[in-house]
């Protein structure tokens, strides 16, 4: 008996009947696992893509080997795919922190860990930094949206960090 009262009886390995003592006339039958013929595959509808020409496409730089344990500046540049990027449509970066490096900031340039955007397009961009906006465990999030205006095929949005 489960914490709700019901009875489950095994009649084989591949299913089982649920009876409620209060209303052993009506019953109701699983089966364990579903079989995979009658799963659908929402795979397709739900995923955004993977085709760089469609969403866009990144790149890091430098990409030359750097010492531990001192400040290093890079550059992600996010070229704009064939789809654009709407007005407050965005790009999110994700990474986790395995490391001993300090956190983002977007208020002061002449602090440690400024990061800072711009595009090539009309518009504006605004940043949003959070320790703890992601999924475990990319936890660390850095969204970029944009504001009035939209980004064609081929503009670029340039993140200093």
């Amino acid at each position: 008996m489960d914490n709700r009262g019901h009875v489950g009886q095994r009649q084989n390995t591949a299913s089982f009947k649920i009876i409620n003592p209060r209303t052993p006339h009506m019953t109701r039958q699983f089966d364990l696992p579903v079989p995979r013929d009658l799963v659908g595959d929402n795979a397709p509808s739900v995923l955004p893509g993977d085709d760089p020409a469609i969403l866009g496409h990144a790149t890091l730089g430098p990409t030359d080997p750097v010492e531990v344990r001192t400040f290093q500046s890079f550059t992600l540049t996010y070229t704009v795919g064939s789809l654009g990027l709407d007005d407050t449509g965005g790009i999110r970066i994700a990474w986790r922190r395995i490391g001993d490096s300090g956190l983002m900031q977007t208020q002061n340039p002449a602090a440690p860990n400024y990061v800072s955007a711009q595009s090539n397009g009309e518009g504006r961009l605004s940043l949003d930094y959070s320790r703890r906006g992601g999924q475990r465990p990319w936890g660390e999030i850095l969204t970029i949206t944009q504001h009035g205006g939209y980004l064609r095929p081929g503009e670029t949005i340039t993140i200093r960090v």
